[in-house]
């Protein structure tokens, strides 16, 4: 009895010296933290250099586009070409007829219905076929690691950027700009950054607050690269013209491009299975695709609720596409009758939206969480965006754009 006592007493000490032996933080415990910190700062840095670039980009393109159409129609009705030689010299932004009854009415309708077309065809050609890249790079960064799938649409938005710039300054026809958006197609979207940051965020968290935390920095970080980029390009088109913004977005990607390169391998990084090792290049392709194909169709989760997510993914796709749409119409709208906006006005017009729907809506986000389920939340959003809309339809003067901008804060 008193052996076996001994015996007990042994293997207690044992366990308990293994056990402080264990829970002995190592050298890399107490890295790790930092390490995790510093790639969600690298994270937050890339996502403010490329929509500060985005922001300028766009803003620019879309005004410089609309100059062009009014300098082609203005040439065809009187036969000079004073408006289309009037970007290095002070009358740089796009020029507004509040009269109806004017023919340069006539003209400025029709260059708006001409950018609006040129618009479509920039969009909609290059993001029909960066929806293959984007399924592709999602597929090949769980396999491969994250790092190169942000770093490769980041050289191709700088190579875009750049190529932009040099259209202005020689003037090239503006549809070979049409061309020029077809990189998207060779490097990937933004889209691609977008999901590769967030696949990083979700692999370096647990599935709790901490990751709803982190994600919100980042889209408080993209908020605020965007909000920067939306007043501070409008001075300058205003003051300059409309490739230094250009030129600017092309720079700042260059740092986030080498900024890149200091992500972590290992991040997405997926333990792969021996027969998956096994498989050649285009059979693990197959296997990833067939995977997200499965997932959609068929449910293997035990509650059964796939079609929940379904069905929150097409009420996404559909809020996707009206913001997407809306905001091509509502620059138009702005730039014309009865408006009449120039750059510096719809850049601060464009802070206000971006600074409630990123950062003040974010900021607002788990209180409101706290008081209602998120199935309410999203109905509330939606009927804000509507009204919200409907002000800026018929809207007549500036009062009423930033009250229909207000409803932006509950969406």
């Amino acid at each position: 009895m008193v052996e076996s006592d001994c015996c007990l007493e042994m293997k207690i000490e044992k366990g308990s010296e293994r056990k402080e032996v264990t829970s002995t933080p190592t050298k890399e415990d107490e890295s790790e933290p930092r390490k995790k910190l510093t790639l969600f700062f690298i994270c937050g840095t890339l996502l403010f250099c490329h929509f500060f670039a985005q922001g300028l980009r766009e803003n620019a393109l879309n005004q410089y586009s609309y100059k062009e159409f009014q300098s082609m129609v203005e040439q065809d009705v009187s036969g000079n070409a004073s408006m289309a030689d009037a970007y290095n010299g002070s009358d740089i932004s796009v020029s507004c007829v509040k009269s109806s009854n004017s023919t340069l009415y006539e003209g400025q309708s029709e260059a708006q219905r001409l950018t609006s077309q040129w618009n479509i065809y920039r969009t909609v050609i290059p993001g029909a076929a960066s929806i293959l890249t984007t399924l592709l790079f999602g597929v090949l960064s769980d396999t491969y690691g994250r790092k190169w799938f942000i770093t490769i649409p980041l050289i191709g938005h700088f190579v875009r950027n750049a190529l932009y710039t040099i259209g202005i300054y020689f003037r090239i026809d503006i549809y070979i700009f049409l061309a020029i958006g077809m990189t998207e197609f060779l490097f990937g979207p933004g889209e691609a950054i977008l999901a590769a940051i967030f696949s990083t965020v979700a692999d370096n968290t647990s599935a709790d607050k901490n990751r709803s935390k982190v994600l919100a920095i980042m889209i408080l970080s993209a908020g605020v690269g965007l909000s920067t980029s939306l007043v501070s390009s409008g001075y300058i088109i205003d003051s300059a013209g409309y490739m230094y913004p250009m030129l600017i977005s092309s720079a700042i990607l260059l740092p986030a491009i080498i900024l890149s390169f200091c992500l972590s391998d290992s991040s997405g990084n997926r333990t792969v299975s021996s027969a998956d090792n096994k498989d050649t290049f285009s059979k693990k392709i197959i296997k990833q695709l067939k995977g997200i194909y499965e997932f959609y169709v068929k449910d293997s989760s035990v509650s059964g609720n796939r079609w929940k997510y379904i069905v929150c993914m097409l009420a996404f796709l559909l809020t996707q596409i009206v913001n997407g749409g809306v905001v091509n119409v509502e620059f138009l709208f702005t730039f014309n009758t009865p408006l009449c906006w120039n750059s510096i006005i719809f850049g601060w017009y464009g802070l206000a939206q971006s600074v409630t729907l990123n950062i003040v809506s974010m900021a607002f986000f788990p209180l409101i969480q706290k008081c209602l389920r998120d199935e309410t939340i999203n109905v509330i959003a939606s009927i804000s965006s509507a009204v919200s809309l409907i002000f800026e339809a018929f809207a007549i003067n500036d009062i009423m754009m930033f009250i229909g901008n207000y409803f932006e804060y509950i969406r």
